[in-house]
């Protein structure tokens, strides 16, 4: 290199500024990576901390005050909600507190462990939690019914359920108290937005189609000419065994059909698919990413619409009085929109605001009377999904979203015969205290009596 060349060759001095910088850059994404991991944590154990002290104060209320009891409950449920997660019970232990006879404080630490913060001299992050609760009325109380509408329903299931749902809000309202609402979600494979909605942004509705098919039904009269005769056998509907009729002919003789061709009209009722993973659950981002309909060819294939929170009694008994049993079991989209419709933003934002501190109880009681038979198929959303273990794991999911939300979730398994799924629905409540097993109506309107005297008695302050 010649004496005036010397400048002419700068590489090295750009890998060393690269190299420079790479350093405070990774540590800015180090950081970041900690403080999600932090943030995870101490959403899992507020969620286990809420859960812990309801549950405590409903052991003082049916103990008469009895605190051994309730500190041994608190630190039970506390320890339930962490066994899903990566944390432990002993590694994280609560603190009760009793003030007074009717309020308890639980409180939980824990220290985060960090990664690229840890060159900085930063090995942990504390976490640490706090929840309140007090036996007495709450000021605000915003609950929604999440119910199957499948039609397993059907019948006299449909019109207990009527009757139940009803009894709560006779028991939840007060005459001329805007500070109870109650909302209902409808649900089977699909929920019902409500056609009013079409024109909003959150909303994708596809363009209305038809199409012609030959179409072909059995003709009673001729099939019967033809020596055949309509028999019963045990099938499967809506996941529930039931009886189907079905044609019986002599010799190799068949039904009778008459086809002609008809023109199947694809409308919008209501109904919608989820989105795509994580947004099938999430209630955010519906300004990037809206909610696809889904068309049917009559308004029957969908459920009754959802009703957003209101304190208006008479439109809360005209809901219920609208509900009719259709479609399959999807349990994980009634949950979804019930945690929407307890929101303060789109696409329901009929809730309050949660002020921090104030005795405001956001609420959703589900009831299913069976498993889910279909779910929301992994690439394009719709629900006629038959993969129940994906099904079953979105439930799980918007339980656990549910929670996180700080949502007081109650469960009521109405005649539900499979195993998994009573724990599904029992592990979804968070705590034995908030979970019902009901085999006959009579059971399911005392789990709603119960629920809703509970929520006029229990505020969970903090």
């Amino acid at each position: 290199m010649g004496l005036f060349n010397f400048g002419g060759d700068d590489r090295g001095t750009t890998a060393m500024i690269f190299a420079l910088a790479v350093v405070p850059i990774l540590m800015i994404v180090g950081g970041v990576v900690d403080m999600g991991h932090r943030q995870n944590k101490e959403i899992t154990m507020q969620s286990a901390t809420d859960a812990a002290v309801i549950a405590g104060v409903t052991s003082l209320v049916k103990t008469g005050g009895d605190k051994d009891e309730a500190a041994e409950v608190v630190k039970s449920v506390f320890a339930a909600n962490l066994a899903n997660s990566s944390l432990t019970f002993g590694e994280i232990s609560p603190t009760v507190l009793f003030q007074g006879d009717s309020t308890i404080q639980v409180t939980a630490a824990h220290y985060s462990e960090t990664t690229l913060m840890a060159l900085a001299g930063v090995p942990k992050l504390r976490v640490q939690v706090l929840s309140e609760a007090s036996f007495g009325a709450p000021s605000h109380i915003e609950a929604v019914l999440v119910l199957d509408n499948s039609l397993s329903m059907k019948g006299d299931r449909i019109d207990d359920l009527k009757q139940s749902a009803q009894a709560f809000a006779d028991t939840v309202l007060e005459e001329d108290d805007d500070t109870r609402k109650i909302g209902i979600v409808p649900f089977s494979n699909f929920v019902n937005v409500g056609t009013q909605y079409r024109d909003e942004p959150w909303l994708s509705i596809p363009k209305n189609y038809d199409v012609k098919k030959n179409q072909c039904r059995v003709n009673r009269a001729a099939t019967i000419a033809n020596g055949c005769r309509q028999k019963s056998r045990s099938c499967t509907r809506d996941g529930v065994k039931t009886t189907c009729k079905y044609w019986s002919c002599p010799g190799k003789k068949e039904p009778v059909e008459v086809c002609v061709d008809q023109t199947k009209r694809y409308r919008w009722h209501g109904c919608v698919n989820s989105r795509r993973s994580p947004l099938n659950i999430d209630d955010r981002s519906f300004d990037t990413d809206a909610v696809p309909g889904y068309l049917t060819t009559w308004s029957g294939g969908c459920p009754a619409p959802i009703l957003a929170l209101t304190e208006d009694a008479d439109e809360i008994s005209d809901h219920i009085d609208d509900l009719q049993a259709r479609g399959e079991t999807y349990m994980a989209t009634g949950i979804t929109w019930g945690i929407r419709v307890l929101s303060s933003s789109i696409p329901f934002d009929q809730g309050a605001v949660p002020v921090n501190g104030e005795n405001q109880n956001k609420v959703m009681v589900i009831l299913s009377d069976g498993e889910n038979s279909r779910g929301a198929h992994p690439t394009n959303g719709n629900h006629w999904h038959k993969g129940k273990g994906l099904a079953d794991n979105n439930t799980v999911a918007a339980c656990n979203e549910a929670a996180d939300t700080g949502i007081i979730v109650y469960a009521i398994a109405f005649d539900v015969r499979d195993a998994k799924t009573v724990q599904l629905l029992k592990d979804c409540a968070g705590d034995p205290e908030r979970f019902f097993e009901a085999d006959e109506a009579g059971g399911m309107l005392d789990a709603f009596q119960t629920i809703g005297t509970d929520l006029k008695n229990l505020a969970l302050t903090k």
